[in-house]
């Protein structure tokens, strides 16, 4: 794309003719731009950029970047901020820093980036002091830099760095958590039309004691009238909760529906959960995978991992384990432990991929880092039945306890097994009834609920031990554990 080049000597000369200086020029430049008149605004501009605008030179620039379509274009734009930031462009500084980000036209540097931001901000742009501020807070954790620089883009009314610096209060990132300074920056961010210090004020209300569901939608409504995808999906989830409003099941869905359509990949992974689960509609499995694979595209990774199930499971689509296996590793590659660890499952097994116990193990581990119960509890069971791996009962015992600890009621009841017979540590009946006590009566898992109910059938001292067993082995039988079953029944019999 070119900008045409209006301005002729003859041009140039009814200019001068007429009195019209160069100032006059940049300044109907500046208007055109704030109209969006923009192919009026290019011809103005043009001129007023030759004769040393910078202003002019930002604003041609921008439009390239906005309208081009070839990296060409970008080249240009390029070329036309650096001038502009030759000649003292706020402006144009903070924009072509912002190329230098992302690459546009540019080679990408981010060292040159800074650069740009830090003069941009010398040069009272507030959008070059909160770019520089994100700098520091996100790339160089030098938090009291970012706190500085997001507080002059804030006295400069830049509604974004209002936001970040209540942020930093919020969570006391490099300073002391205040949740009422915090609050009172989103406030102001807000009040400057930044949807996202209207978001972060609902998140505040919603969920910081002592909630208040009415503040929190209020300013949920603003983001999302803003078209703040995090706002439209939390003003779902009050409505599916019925927090502060009564349950609306069918305005929740416009919600979440509105923030997938601003592309939130979790918005959309929740809408697919919506028709898989029935939540105030009919089950549609169909419309479950749409959703699913559009949040799989916008990277998220649960709804790539729910994409795999239902190829796993053949629920919806035809059983497909390579379409699984692909779903499974991007988000795996998305840092799901979950997914690795079933990942790691169609490798243990062999499903759709040749049978690899060793990779299996590889994943389990790398899920397990990344805090899946089920990756833990899966690396145990390998290190206990030696697949893929030496037998090692001391490190069946160490995964099955991280596993317990994340909550995975089906390890803390092979970790009490394991006290139980003395497996790869001392006996210790105490920690085993502990164990199968919580994978039972705090997880209500199956197999834990029998293990306790058999613990209770060897203690023979008592009848109230014999109560006891019954209670867990029916419990068991409750819960899906067909040998808990025939125990509760064989206790029956004898009765």
């Amino acid at each position: 794309m070119k900008l045409s080049k209006i301005t002729t000597a003859v041009g140039s000369y009814l200019l001068f003719q007429f009195g019209f200086c160069s100032s006059v020029i940049a300044d109907d430049c500046k208007q055109l731009m704030e109209k969006q008149d923009f192919k009026n605004a290019e011809e103005i501009c043009s001129q007023s950029c030759d004769d040393g605008g910078g202003y002019s030179c930002y604003a041609l620039g921008k439009i390239l970047a906005e309208f081009g379509e070839t990296s060409q274009d970008y080249q240009e734009a390029a070329t036309y901020l650096t001038k502009a930031c030759k000649l003292n462009s706020a402006d144009g500084c903070s924009e072509l820093g912002s190329f230098y980000v992302d690459g546009l036209g540019v080679q990408q540097d981010e060292q040159q980036a800074k650069t740009l931001f830090d003069k941009a901000c010398e040069l009272s742009s507030a959008d070059g002091c909160h770019k520089l501020g994100n700098v520091y807070l996100i790339v160089l954790q030098n938090f009291d830099k970012a706190k500085s620089l997001y507080e002059k883009a804030c006295s400069l009314k830049y509604g974004e760095s209002c936001s970040n610096l209540g942020y930093m209060y919020f969570n006391g990132f490099g300073i002391e958590k205040n949740i009422s300074r915090a609050n009172e920056l989103y406030q102001k961010a807000c009040d400057l039309n930044s949807s996202r210090g209207c978001y972060n004020l609902g998140f505040s209300y919603y969920y910081e004691e002592p909630r208040n569901f009415e503040q929190a939608k209020i300013n949920f409504e603003k983001a999302c009238t803003a078209d703040n995808a995090d706002g439209c999906l939390n003003l779902g989830y009050i409505y599916i909760n019925g927090h502060g409003v009564a349950q609306n099941y069918e305005q929740a869905r416009n919600y979440i529906t509105k923030a997938c359509e601003l592309n939130s990949g979790k918005a959309c992974a929740d809408l697919g959960s919506i028709y898989s689960e029935s939540v105030g509609v009919k089950q549609d499995l169909q419309q479950a995978i749409n959703y699913y694979q559009k949040g799989c595209e916008l990277d998220s990774s649960d709804g790539c991992m729910y994409t795999a199930v239902l190829y796993l499971q053949g629920q919806g689509v035809k059983q497909d384990y390579n379409q699984a296996k692909k779903f499974f590793e991007k988000s795996c590659d998305l840092k799901n432990g979950l997914s690795c660890s079933n990942l790691g499952f169609l490798y243990f097994e062999g499903l759709g991929v040749e049978q690899d116990h060793k990779f299996a193990n590889e994943l389990f581990l790398k899920a397990c880092n990344l805090n899946s119960g089920d990756g833990c509890s899966n690396l145990g069971n390998s290190f206990l039945n030696g697949s893929g791996v030496k037998q090692d009962y001391t490190q069946a015992g160490f995964y099955y306890d991280k596993a317990c600890s994340l909550d995975y009621g089906q390890a803390c009841g092979n970790l009490g097994y394991m006290y139980w017979k003395g497996l790869g540590t001392p006996k210790d009946l105490g920690k085993a009834k502990m164990n199968y006590e919580k994978s039972c009566d705090t997880l209500n898992n199956s197999f834990g609920c029998y293990l306790l109910g058999g613990f209770y059938l060897l203690q023979t001292d008592n009848s109230a031990s014999a109560d006891f067993a019954k209670k867990y082995f029916e419990k068991a039988c409750k819960l899906g554990h067909q040998e808990g079953c025939e125990e509760l029944e064989k206790i029956n019999v004898q009765e």
